[in-house]
């Protein structure tokens, strides 16, 4: 592989399910009195599903991720002022549809470039046959979407000409308010999150096999509950941890309803190390380690239950030994791009072998990936999958246009992929770091007990240099101890001992760690200002570092001194510290990774 990543470690909490979030704020809107959701996912597109229920006369309340909706019943919503914005938003358009399904006013919706390039028909037949006026622009109802809901509606028996969750939740949502049995069946089982939300909040609904009879009207009750983690967002740390090198990445809180966890099977029949550990009711932590791969066939009736994760998919089967063939994925194709094309088009170019079809992809593995310029195409999806492609590649040579899209599901996203790929990340900066500083030296400076010889080996070994420390360095040559040093010579003969040695360092490109009193002496100071060297230096609290000193008896300026006698060692020293220092770093409670990941990013800045 030409990437430089040394491996993703660590763990993510699941971001919110996005599904679960929209259907959670049309459900409490449609009951009557207050419900609390916790965990909502703050993004675009169910920012659009809020907004929108706002504009229809509910009053909703946030406190951070805590939702609270003043849930007014499906009877009672008031025609909006203006057109409702979908934004990009194909779940928000379709199942408000249903909620609005048996209101009696009219209300247009309206969406970006992209939404309006989604077809609405799929959902205009059923809905029509149930007695809303509904249409769009031409024969597949583009958006502006004009809707104007029947408090008479009709129940219907609907048999699905495609495996879609949006087009049945869209019919469910409008069943709940007709007289009657709806009854839908599937070709093939799509998420059931509607179905189950329907029977928790007071809904009488029946599932057997593909066929879901609801009875109507259904009343529902207010609830409190809690959004659990995404696995279509979680997909793409699954897949980052199994095709990084020296990988181990565990995503927590992850849903495992059976309609969403196809991924999951496709994972484990191509080879990957996987390992499920349930923490609720269809909840679980789930591990991933880097995997020897193998090419397979993804068709059939698990389509729909990874539908959203196939662009990640594609990329997983691109670090996999043989051919990978999907089919049956013409859903992929009204997406928010025709992902068919997008993914093979993006992937091609940084060097995978990928061949579209009809109904999905031929992707010929295993295949290095280089840089290059890619586009996530305005889609969600596609920009985090190439994100985690950027793992395997030179990052010098790929950049990624119009990241924002992915904002619309993840807002998160960067955020937890910095956390857990720290490494891989730092990695990525030594070949320009180790570059840049070639014709110095890095010294690291702070008082006693800072973490300087700590850091400084972590450093050098990150860039692959030779790391010393001088007071290891003045003990080797004394062979004794500094305390015995101190004792025996006095901290005259040390100071010396230390200007002198740092002397005697004339390799370039070294990383040294010095005594904490080094800057004391006026000539050390200047050396250090030279711009022979960068100098770091690592400023904890007084406190924090205080309590880390307690019973350390190897420090000998320290021993038999009151804590306000060595503040005020450490309150002078502190200036001397800030006069050398071309890099500060002011630390709280950071573990000597965390000082090194925020030394790496100072360097590369």
């Amino acid at each position: 592989m030409n990437g430089n990543v040394q491996g993703l470690k660590g763990t993510v909490m699941a971001s919110s399910d996005k599904s679960i979030s929209h259907r959670a704020i049309l459900f409490a809107a449609m009951a009557k009195g207050d419900s609390v959701i916790h965990g909502f996912l703050e993004s675009e597109d169910t920012l659009r599903t809020l907004k929108a229920m706002e504009e229809l006369g509910v009053k909703i309340t946030r406190a951070g991720s805590t939702v609270i909706v003043h849930g007014v019943g499906s009877d009672s919503f008031t025609a909006p002022k203006s057109p409702l914005q979908m934004g990009n938003s194909g779940t928000t358009t379709r199942l408000l549809a249903g909620v609005l399904a048996g209101s009696d006013f009219e209300v247009e919706m309206i969406g970006d470039e992209m939404l309006s390039k989604r077809p609405m028909d799929r959902i205009v037949t059923p809905k029509r046959a149930m007695g809303e006026q509904i249409s769009g622009v031409s024969e597949k109802h583009f958006l502006p979407l004009q809707l104007r809901g029947n408090p008479s509606l009709v129940p219907i028996e609907y048999e699905m000409p495609i495996s879609s969750a949006q087009v049945k939740s869209a019919i469910l949502f409008a069943g709940m308010q007709a007289q009657g049995r709806t009854i839908v069946i599937e070709k093939n089982k799509s998420r059931n999150h509607t179905e189950e939300m329907i029977a928790e909040f007071g809904g009488g609904i029946t599932v057997e096999g593909n066929k879901i009879v609801l009875e109507g009207p259904v009343t529902l009750r207010p609830f409190e509950m809690t959004v659990p983690g995404d696995i279509s967002s979680a997909a793409f740390f699954l897949v980052a941890g199994l095709i990084v090198p020296n990988s181990r990445l565990t995503v927590k809180n992850v849903l495992l309803n059976s309609t969403r966890t196809g991924i999951l099977e496709v994972i484990k029949k191509m080879g990957g190390l996987l390992h499920i550990e349930r923490t609720g009711r269809n909840v679980g932590d789930i591990t991933v380690q880097t995997s020897k791969l193998q090419g397979i066939e993804i068709s059939g009736e698990i389509i729909p239950r990874l539908i959203d994760e196939l662009p990640i998919i594609a990329l997983l089967a691109t670090q996999a030994d043989g051919v990978t063939r999907v089919r049956d994925a013409k859903e992929l194709k009204v997406k928010e791009v025709d992902r068919i094309r997008a993914v093979a088009s993006q992937l091609g170019r940084l060097g995978a072998l990928i061949e579209a079809t009809e109904d999905g992809w031929n992707i010929f593995g295993k295949t290095p990936l280089h840089g290059a310029k890619v586009e996530s195409l305005g889609d969600h999806r596609i920009g985090m999958m190439l994100m985690i492609a950027s793992l395997l590649v030179n990052d010098e040579l790929f950049s990624l246009g119009d990241k924002e899209a992915i904002n619309v599901s993840y807002p998160k996203f960067f955020q937890d992929l910095e956390s857990v790929s720290r490494f891989g990340k730092e990695a990525r900066v030594l070949s320009t770091t180790t570059q840049k500083f070639s014709a110095k030296k890095i010294v690291l400076v702070g008082f006693m007990g800072a973490g300087k010889t700590t850091v400084g080996r972590l450093l050098a070994n990150h860039l692959s240099t030779l790391f010393i420390d001088l007071d290891e360095q003045i003990e080797m040559n004394q062979g004794r101890s500094i305390c015995e040093i101190f004792k025996r010579l006095g901290e005259e003969s040390f100071r010396r001992m230390e200007t002198e040695a740092l002397k005697k360092v004339t390799r370039q490109n070294v990383v040294l760690s010095t005594g904490g009193g080094f800057v004391e002496d006026e000539k050390n100071r200047e050396r250090l200002k030279s711009g022979e060297f960068l100098v770091v230096y690592l400023s904890p609290k007084f406190e924090n570092l205080y309590e880390r000193l307690q019973g350390d008896d190897k420090r000998p300026l320290i021993q038999q001194k009151t804590k306000k006698e060595i503040e005020e060692l450490f309150t002078k020293r502190k200036a001397f510290y800030e006069f050398v220092a071309d890099i500060t770093l002011s630390l709280e409670a950071e573990s000597p990774e965390e000082i090194l990941h925020l030394l790496l990013k100072q360097l590369e800045g």
